[in-house]
């Protein structure tokens, strides 16, 4: 039977899976707080425990689901890159996050440019599993030479460019198309880590 901390998470889990499935079929405006409740199984409350308003939900589903798509980022350079140079795993984690914001429309719509939002959830420290995948990555640059401060700013400039430019790209092809930005983008990204 699982403990009280663990019914917690979840509940909170619940919350944010079932917001994710509702905002993606429709949108954030016209879902209400008692259709995620419904979907999640909770009573009303429960939710008021975990987040202020849908909006401060909408931002969580954004870290949640960022730092998810991170993680597994950070897998699959692991498991099919085999040079260990930060800027090879680095703009391979940039072609699996651009290549998923690409084919998942739903999740980029609710992303809207706020990628960065699970990066300040990693330097934070308000929870230890973001603030793991903070150490992970910046661990990553401090071997290569950085400063852990320098380390952070980079991996958030890369988050923020990433998350923006792609966004723009996939939402509408404005100002550039996805064919036209991603070379673009990733060459980018290279000169930031060789500044």
């Amino acid at each position: 039977m699982p403990s009280a901390a663990e019914n917690k998470k979840i509940k909170r889990k619940r919350i944010l899976d079932s917001a994710f499935n509702l905002f993606s079929i429709s949108s954030v405006t016209s879902t209400a707080v008692d259709d995620i409740v419904k979907m999640a199984g909770v009573a009303k409350g429960t939710f008021y425990l975990y987040f202020k308003d849908k909006y401060d939900l909408l931002d969580q589903i954004v870290i949640y689901k960022s730092a998810e798509l991170l993680v597994n980022a950070i897998k699959f350079v692991k498991n099919s890159v085999k040079s260990k140079a930060l800027n090879d795993m680095i703009l391979c984690m940039v072609s699996y996050v651009c290549d998923f914001l690409e084919k998942n429309k739903n999740f980029t719509t609710l992303l809207d440019k706020k990628l960065s939002l699970c990066v300040r959830a990693f330097f934070s420290g308000e929870s230890e599993e973001y603030s793991s995948i903070g150490h992970t990555l910046v661990s990553q640059f401090v071997v290569n030479g950085y400063s852990e401060r320098d380390a952070q700013m980079t991996i958030y400039l890369i988050t923020d460019l990433v998350g923006s430019v792609m966004c723009d790209a996939v939402m509408g092809n404005i100002p550039f198309s996805m064919d036209e930005v991603k070379e673009y983008l990733k060459n980018s990204v290279f000169r930031i880590l060789e500044a």
